[in-house]
């Protein structure tokens, strides 16, 4: 059954919804304008609308000044559902759905709130957007990152993120409509309630990670873990009711099986249990690999192995009636099982791009579904003519009509593989994943809002060559130039690297390209006039990581086979191998044409000489990885490590002037905006602006996915491309 309160009725009025109408009377100021701080008096809005007054009710839901108090007084949920109960309209529902996808943003961070809506919303996307947004503009901090283009996710299927988990979240087990279960890398399991995204509860008590999950009722749930057990939960009290030992590998995956548990494991065995008890009732053996999953279809089992094969067992028995499938075809081994009757099942994992389709009494492969982009890792049947699909690479969530063979839906957003997918209701899917996320997911979503063609490329580096132009390179290495006004492609380079690449302007007519995976390796100079590939810089062991632009004639470059080179850009002749790193190198630097920085996997960055390839300083502090370093001046360089840390060293004693934190997770990239001013980039979702003499945080914008890579232009403009492959660009406001 659909939950209501997920696909409202925007013309119900909910009496016991109480908001805030907040006049303007106490103030903080966050920005060129005073929002309200304090509330002086309270009406409730539903009262408006019983009242007859839907005008007013229409003003305030299009109202900033209205919303950011509200927002402010209550947090993000309350105001939300004033949009769910009173919400009428396009303009107002889109509002609603953006708030609700930024929820966790804002619940953080209020004064956000301008920038999430200029991130996702556009002024053609409803009636009266292009008056709230220029409001948006004027509500901005002083000092602000703002997001030039609407490049982020934008409200329509995905409804609602649930954060929190430590680690990859790889099972789901829906209880209702209103609470599900999710497991994770962590250890731990957490109740989650589907309406406001919350975390009701932590079960606590795996000694590993905790790979799979079954529901046994309303309130019970068994996971299964790395440390070897099956242990069963009251979701309600968060207490452990039984642990189930035997298995002399991590358990993979769980079913229910008449009132019992039947586990796989990495033991190569399948047991059923007795939960009331904990008691081993019967053991399938027969498997030579790791159980990867199972499937109940009539009265068998289903297992799929590492082995590469599938095979059917007798429920009662325990006797393994036939191997299904010899999988000596399959690029890997089989990674999910979904029943669609009594006689088919479906299979996927195993191959690249498609769903098979078999028929378990004869094992005849009967048709597949075709189109999918990467492996599909996890299923579930929705109905009879629908299957969700959680695929690895994009990392998408695609519905497919199976009749028709056939794809309804795509929902992209997670930023790693998909572990499980789950049905909710009849018109809500949900997914989790390797990014530590679970996401709702609407089978209806009444609006799709368009953006355009260049912000959907699967970008894997870039550079901005002027105003409209800019040449980026997609997954598979093919580099294309386009304008990023309309998304216009205006040339396809003639040859394309091997995997991700990284880019470096050389000049006004040509780039460097590296290839950073050790499939490819190389640097290769190009005419951006033409897209043809002049020269082909080869002798890393690895993949390149970073370029720097030494002078008219030469380059460094920076690998993971823990060197840098210099090379003559007109011979492509290998000037200096520059060895002394004891990790990788990930980013290099040049001071001035003698000179350069790197910093490195061994939490060093080092100065050198590109003369004599020698070592003039070592600067040592970082804790972690240090990802990027860049030169402020001549005197002044500084880092970006997996500490979560940035820092500014000084370039002649070698000593760490001052410390940048407010990251929580690892620092990605660092710019240099101005002589007094940086950008960072991490993978905790956030870019931040601090001012270099103090190391204060001046402002702040958190995205949808890690921040990957960074770039700082001429006019004040930051891009920055993010775990999703999406490029984004940013004014940056440094005064107001």
């Amino acid at each position: 059954m659909c939950d209501s309160r997920l696909t409202p009725s925007f013309s119900a009025l909910n009496p016991i919804a109480v908001v805030l109408r907040i006049p303007l009377l106490q103030t903080e100021s966050i920005g060129r304008r005073k929002l309200p701080h304090q509330p002086k008096c309270l009406q409730a809005l539903v009262h408006v609308a019983a009242a007859g007054d839907r005008a007013e009710v229409d003003r305030l839901l299009l109202d900033l000044d209205w919303i950011g108090a509200k927002l402010r007084a209550t947090g993000p949920q309350r105001l939300i559902s004033d949009y769910r109960n009173l919400g009428q309209g396009r303009a107002q529902e889109l509002v609603g759905r953006t708030l609700d996808l930024t929820s966790s943003i804002l619940a953080r961070d209020p004064v956000q709130l301008p920038t999430q809506l200029l991130a996702r919303l556009a002024p053609e996307d409803a009636e009266g957007f292009g008056r709230l947004l220029a409001h948006a503009v004027e509500l901005l901090p002083r000092a602000v990152l703002a997001p030039k283009r609407p490049t982020f996710t934008a409200p329509g299927p995905e409804i609602r993120r649930f954060e929190g988990h430590g680690g990859p979240a790889t099972g789901l087990a829906v209880l209702s409509a209103e609470r599900f279960v999710s497991c994770s890398y962590d250890k731990t399991l957490r109740l989650w309630d589907v309406e406001t995204g919350f975390e009701l509860r932590r079960l606590e008590g795996h000694e590993g990670d905790v790979l799979c999950l079954t529901r046994l009722d309303g309130r019970c749930v068994a996971s299964g873990s790395r440390d070897k057990t099956i242990r069963i939960w009251d979701v309600d009290t968060g207490k452990e009711i039984r642990r189930i030992e035997g298995h002399e590998g991590a358990v993979r995956c769980l079913v229910m099986l008449d009132g019992h548990i039947l586990s796989g494991s990495e033991d190569k065995t399948l047991r059923l249990w007795d939960f009331e008890s904990g008691t081993e009732l019967r053991r399938f053996e027969g498997h030579e690999g790791a159980i990867t999953c199972l499937a109940l279809i009539g009265a068998s089992i289903l297992s799929a192995a590492e082995d590469k094969t599938l095979r059917v067992w007798d429920a009662a028995t325990g006797t393994q009636l036939r191997v299904l499938v010899e999988g000596t075809e399959f690029k890997k081994p089989i990674k999910s099982i979904a029943a669609l009757d009594d006689i088919t099942v479906l299979t996927g994992g195993s191959d690249y791009g498609f769903v098979r389709v078999w028929q378990i009494h004869t094992g005849c492969e009967l048709k597949r579904l075709e189109g999918i982009r990467f492996w599909a890792d996890s299923l579930v049947v929705l109905n009879a003519r629908q299957l969700a699909v959680g695929t690895a690479g994009y990392c998408e969530v695609d519905i497919w009509d199976m009749e028709e063979c056939q794809r309804q839906h795509r929902f992209g957003g997670h930023e790693s593989s998909i572990f499980s997918v789950a049905k909710l209701d009849n018109q809500h899917v949900l997914s989790s994943a390797c990014d530590t996320t679970i996401r709702l997911w609407s089978l209806e979503a009444r609006y799709q809002l368009q953006r355009f063609k260049g912000l959907e490329w699967w970008v894997s580096g870039f550079v901005v060559l002027d105003d409209r132009r800019v040449l980026s390179a997609s997954w598979d290495g093919v580099l294309t130039l386009w304008d990023r006004e309309n998304g216009q492609e205006l040339l396809r380079f003639d040859k394309s690297h091997h995997g991700w690449v990284d880019l470096v302007r050389f000049n006004e007519s040509h780039v460097i390209t590296c290839g950073e995976y050790d499939g490819d390796k190389s640097v290769r100079l190009w005419d951006v006039f033409t897209g043809t590939e002049l020269r082909r810089f080869e002798g890393h062991e690895k993949g390149v990581w970073s370029v720097a632009v030494l002078d008219s004639t030469r380059v460094v470059t920076a690998s993971a086979d823990s060197t840098l080179r210099v090379w003559d850009v007109t011979t492509g002749a290998e000037l200096r191998r520059i060895i002394g790193h004891d990790g990788a190198v990930f980013s290099v630097a040049a001071l001035d044409p003698q000179n350069v920085v790197s910093a490195s996997a061994d939490k060093s960055i080092r100065l050198w000489s590109v003369e004599f390839g020698t070592e003039l300083r070592r600067f040592e502090g970082h804790e972690g990885s240090v990802s990027a370093v860049t030169a402020v001046d001549r005197q002044h360089i500084i880092s970006a490590s997996a500490d979560a840390t940035l820092r500014l060293w000084n370039v002649e004693s070698g000593a760490e002037v001052r410390r940048f934190e407010g990251h929580t997770q690892g620092v990605c990239r660092v710019v240099t905006l101005t002589p007094k001013h940086i950008v960072s980039a991490s993978h905790d979702n956030t870019l931040r602006l601090w001012e270099i003499g103090t190391g204060k945080e001046l402002a702040r914008f958190e995205g949808d996915a890690s921040f990957t890579k960074l770039s700082a232009l001429s006019n004040g403009i930051v891009a920055a491309r993010d775990s999703l492959a999406r490029l984004h660009f940013f004014d940056v406001h440094l005064t107001g």
